[in-house]
């Protein structure tokens, strides 16, 4: 008896926990309350960008990222806003210090942008870097804005768009022209630092847009200029950045570099200085550099 009695409380308890369950027939149990921190999904950090080079900041802001920008370099002098983000050094005496406390989601920089050290030493941290890269023609320009467009998830036809429209003004205005006067154009960042654009860079591609003709062939880039160059080059005008005429202390200090009184520039002190990122910057401004420069190097252009 003691046995059956013992099997009926068995059977009872298991009966009441089951009830306790709700096991009806076809019902699956609840499954148990998951605490809201096991819960939450990780959310990706918002974007934090730092842009090195005045270009590539320029198209960040054009895109209409400007709000996720958090740093620049010193040389990003455009758009305005642009300015009122910390600095980070010259896009080639960059400090990974300055970078790293932004706490940037992204580091774009252009390939002249170092020290390499400072590089690796972003890349150590875990700190995404970017490398838009461009050759100094209308075509990479456009490159680049598609690229960096892509990259961000912008769009870039509106300042494609843009792009095309500055240059075909810029175009048909240069056509115009009835002069093609031979041109020097200067680097400078203080007395004694004059350096001639020879090819490939973005001044020999702003001259030849406006209908000029650079006098330094031969060689890539840019280099020192001796008086012996200047003679046998012999431009009609000198062609530099506002910035750098300021450096070397206007027009008067300019035209006392060695060589260059005893050319035709110099007899006339003709020059031509405009805005520092529209001579060197080839960004989606460039529209607005040829029309600006091919007005100065023809006259004849301009209504009187």
């Amino acid at each position: 008896m003691k046995s059956r009695s013992n099997v009926a409380t068995v059977f009872c308890c298991l009966f009441t926990t089951m009830l306790a369950f709700g096991c009806d027939k076809g019902k699956s149990p609840e499954p148990a309350p998951v605490s809201a921190t096991s819960a939450e999904v990780s959310k990706p950090a918002a974007p934090r960008y730092v842009t090195v080079g005045a270009g590539n900041t320029e198209i960040v802001f054009g895109l209409g990222l400007g709000d996720k920008v958090v740093g620049v370099d010193t040389s990003s002098l455009f758009p305005e806003e642009a300015t009122k983000r910390t600095k980070v050094g010259y896009q080639r005496t960059l400090a990974a210090e300055g970078i790293l406390s932004l706490t940037p989601t992204m580091v774009i920089v252009g390939a002249e942008a170092g020290p390499p050290g400072v590089l690796d030493q972003l890349k150590a941290s875990k700190v995404r870097i970017e490398t838009i890269d461009s050759e100094p023609t209308i075509e990479g320009t456009r490159a680049r804005i598609t690229k960096l467009a892509t990259l961000l998830g912008a769009d870039p036809k509106p300042m494609l768009e843009k792009l095309d429209r500055d240059l075909k003004a810029a175009d048909e205005l240069t056509k115009k022209a009835t002069s093609r006067p031979k041109v020097l154009a200067l680097y400078a960042r203080g007395a004694g630092s004059a350096q001639a654009f020879g090819q490939k860079n973005a001044a020999d591609t702003l001259v030849a847009l406006a209908g000029g003709e650079n006098v330094m062939k031969g060689f890539e880039g840019s280099k020192p200029i001796t008086a012996e160059s200047l003679a046998a080059a012999d431009p009609d005008l000198v062609l530099v950045s506002t910035r750098g005429l300021e450096s070397l202390g206007g027009a008067d200090a300019l035209f006392s570099l060695p060589g260059l009184a005893m050319t035709k520039a110099g007899k006339k002190k003709a020059f031509v200085a405009i805005d520092d990122l529209l001579l060197f910057g080839l960004g989606p401004r460039a529209g607005e550099g040829v029309l600006t420069l091919s007005k100065k190097l023809h006259p004849e252009l301009v209504s009187p």
